[in-house]
């Protein structure tokens, strides 16, 4: 079969889809390009992986323009920025307004705006000259769309963290007429109104004037016509039971998704058949979403930890749903499993597959993810109140360790797979010693929670 050199896999993952080969998500867009329309900005929140970046490429895309905005596709400016690439502690925020006014003076070929940009350059970009610059801009009927991913990192940079740019950036936003934003954030805006609190103890929230657009798992139409799509430009097809199986292990979680159609398409050109195909695939599958699933597991609460390991057990023991009176057998932190279901992962279900949490009955529903716990997961910890305050420090400070290696990890496997075969040899180098490193951590974490 020709296309099925591993080479020519068509699924795409671990780095954002291109506008042509984007699918689905017609809820999300009809909100963002309705806001858009009605000068209102929007934050889209969803954890790494669920798509946030594909949905702002393709809000950048002329396809899209023409299909929500096509009678007044030239009002709109659209400017995207990738905040992940505004790292270096040196960078400041009149960087960040140049890069936008660049832009947009080639975008918006007018004497007068021109001019007002210069005016800006010359005051070193200060809030004053940059409102009445939008100001403008909205005077004449025109927006600019500003597309900011990962938008939530500026909240740890030394740079960006005072009052000054989040407040200008609000202003502006609100009241210019001239500008609106479509963030890309992992963070829920109650949670960065949160974090800025400390700067801004008494004025209005940084982010309350942003409409929250939360990003889900796929429906199961969804599924069906990313895969569709894929495997229309090759000679292979997938059978009921392989859409099945790719619907079960990844729960609808769109990384998930792409990866094991990519690893079920790679099984059958090795003629893989039966039971084995499946068992390929999820080898697979697992290496690939090991990140993925470190990721999240590291930022989950002990207690949900805990629940997840009895509901992963009793999926691969095929136990019974606990006593109904045994809802303290699962101490899942509600603000923990609200993410998990969001992301695909964990769903409501009946009392005869599911284990009871908050008065109501839960399974995993990524199948991967059920596999990850039991296989390769770091056990629950002991209760806090058999460990030693020693203990208790160390495994915190490994944790947080962890956390910020599983954070350059997840900055540097994007970096690479955006560079392609461009990537400097020195970034795989340094994934293979953090991968290696983020296994040392787990091993003593292990260790000190038995």
């Amino acid at each position: 079969m020709m296309m099925a050199n591993p080479l020519l896999i068509p699924f795409i993952y671990g780095k954002p889809v291109p506008w042509d080969h984007f699918i689905g998500r017609e809820g999300t867009l009809q909100l963002i390009f309705s806001n858009i329309l009605n000068g209102q900005s929007t934050a889209v929140v969803g954890e790494p992986h669920m798509g946030k970046s594909s949905v702002l490429q393709f809000l950048n895309s002329e396809r899209a323009r023409a299909a929500f905005l096509p009678e007044s596709a030239r009002r709109w400016m659209f400017i995207d920025l990738d905040c992940h690439n505004l790292n270096d502690r040196h960078y400041q925020p009149a960087n960040f307004w140049k890069q936008v006014l660049d832009d947009l003076a080639l975008l918006y070929r007018n004497q007068m705006i021109h001019a007002q940009i210069e005016m800006v350059r010359q005051s070193d970009y200060q809030n004053f000259a940059l409102l009445r610059l939008f100001e403008q801009i909205g005077r004449k009927d025109r927006r600019v769309v500003l597309l900011l991913d990962e938008f939530d990192t500026l909240l740890d940079h030394p740079s960006f963290n005072g009052s000054a740019f989040f407040a200008t950036l609000r202003a502006i936003s609100s009241n210019s007429g001239g500008l609106v934003l479509v963030t890309a954030t992992r963070l829920e805006l109650a949670e960065m109104n949160r974090r800025t609190q400390k700067i801004n103890p008494t004025g209005s929230p940084y982010f309350n004037t942003l409409n929250e657009i939360p990003l889900h798992c796929f429906s199961p139409d969804e599924i069906t016509r990313v895969l569709d799509h894929a495997l229309s430009r090759t000679v292979v097809t997938f059978s009921e039971t392989d859409r099945d199986y790719i619907r079960r292990t990844s729960g609808g979680h769109p990384f998930l998704v792409q990866a094991a159609a990519a690893a079920l398409y790679q099984a059958i050109g090795l003629s893989k058949l039966g039971r084995g195909r499946y068992d390929f695939a999820d080898r697979q599958l697992l290496d690939q979403a090991d990140v993925l699933f470190n990721d999240l597991w590291s930022r989950l609460q002990e207690g949900t930890q805990t629940g997840l390991h009895a509901m992963a057990r009793m999926h691969a023991r095929e136990e019974k749903s606990p006593a109904e009176g045994a809802a303290d057998a699962l101490p899942m932190v509600w603000s923990d499993l609200k993410e998990l279901v969001n992301t695909g992962l964990v769903e409501e279900t009946d009392r005869a597959s599911g284990t009871l949490c908050r008065d109501k009955f839960w399974r995993i529903s990524a199948e991967s993810f059920s596999r990850w716990i039991v296989e390769q997961a770091p056990p629950p910890m002991a209760p806090a109140s058999q460990r030693t305050p020693k203990q208790e420090e160390q495994i915190a400070r490994l944790s947080d360790l962890m956390k910020a290696h599983s954070d350059r990890l997840f900055q540097l496997q994007l970096k690479e797979a955006r560079l392609g075969t461009n990537a400097d040899p020195s970034i795989a180098i340094e994934i293979q010693e953090i991968e290696q490193a983020i296994t040392a951590l787990k091993q003593q974490i292990q260790e000190l929670s038995r």
